[in-house]
């Protein structure tokens, strides 16, 4: 299995004067079952008084990853983008803030190998791989884990969560995210390269953990054929799917394509939404010519999930 990305650390840089402004930054992680990528970025613009050599930070509405506090009041807008970038209504933000680095640090130390393993036997499953885990905030931890029940049986990736209670660990709760049968020719691996990332990634104030993997089969015609997909659960609680099985990127034989997956508030509530931008790099192209399609799925606040929304092509002039 792949290792993880490191989330990275949310940069607060300010300076105020008379009339002047300040900005905050952050940026939380994810990324594909290999490498991949997001950042989230929040700006704010607000007055302070200062005399002589002075420094302020304000307090934005729409502070992403960071918080901080100022004289005077400060509105803005936020922006969450994952190879990409994108804008966002600043009320919503302003209302439910995202959680920092600190709300999702943990206090305690991460669990081991033979914890993992113990736990994992709970719902039968004899661990084969797994990463190292993410934290959830608190004590509580989240890890992917790989294994099969029988032997002859596909190998099946699992999330775990896991709570420290008393020195005691627990398990919180399971889920089955995907499984895959070796191939009879062997070129494929076992075992499903996966990625797990945590972040506030609906900016509903509780962390989400993102999870990339890839698929591996061998078509007669075209040889090796590999598929991305990525799915977010919500984890403020039991586990529970927010974003389906959604397809970022598919490649077979020599062809292959490239994807762009953005947080942008598309329809413009004041969340971020999730959009798949997907552009063949062989010479595939439908009927009129057109070789990128966009998936779009819209959050929903009250149903704590997204919903695919709509799916379109962009003119593309056919691969010569």
């Amino acid at each position: 299995m792949t290792r993880p990305l490191v989330v990275a650390v949310a940069v607060i840089a300010a300076a105020a004067a008379a009339g002047g402004c300040s900005k905050t930054k952050g940026s939380s992680g994810a990324g594909s079952a290999g490498a991949g990528s997001s950042a989230a970025s929040g700006s704010a613009s607000g007055s302070a008084s200062a005399s002589g050599s002075a420094s302020a930070s304000a307090s934005a509405s729409a502070s992403a990853s960071a918080s901080a506090s100022a004289s005077g009041s400060a509105s803005g807008s936020a922006s969450g983008s994952a190879s990409g970038t994108g804008t966002g209504a600043g009320s919503a933000s302003s209302a439910v803030p995202r959680p920092g680095k600190a709300e999702i640090k943990a206090t305690n130390k991460r669990p081991g190998t033979r914890v993992i393993q113990k736990l994992a036997a709970k719902v039968a499953l004899g661990v084969r791989a797994h990463d190292s885990g993410k934290p959830l905030g608190g004590t509580r931890w989240v890890s992917a884990i790989s294994g099969r029940k029988k032997k002859g049986e596909p190998f099946t990736t699992w999330l775990v969560l896991l709570d420290e209670v008393d020195g005691q660990w627990k398990l919180l709760g399971s889920t089955e995210v995907a499984s895959q049968k070796r191939d009879d020719s062997g070129q494929c691996p076992a075992r499903l390269p996966v990625s797990i990332f945590t972040s506030d990634y609906d900016w509903d104030g509780k962390p989400e953990v993102l999870i990339r993997y890839r698929t591996c089969s061998i078509e007669p015609a075209v040889g090796e054929s590999d598929n991305t997909y990525m799915l977010i659960y919500n984890a403020h609680g039991a586990l529970r799917e927010a974003l389906p099985h959604a397809e970022l990127q598919a490649s077979a034989g020599s062809g292959g394509t490239r994807v762009k997956t953005s947080y942008v508030d598309v329809n413009k509530d004041g969340f971020p939404d999730v959009r798949i931008e997907t552009t063949s790099q062989g010479t595939w192209a439908d009927a009129k010519g057109n070789n990128t399609s966009v998936l779009v799925y819209f959050y929903d606040p009250k149903a704590d999930r997204y919903a695919l929304a709509k799916k379109k092509r962009n003119k593309r002039k056919r691969d010569k």
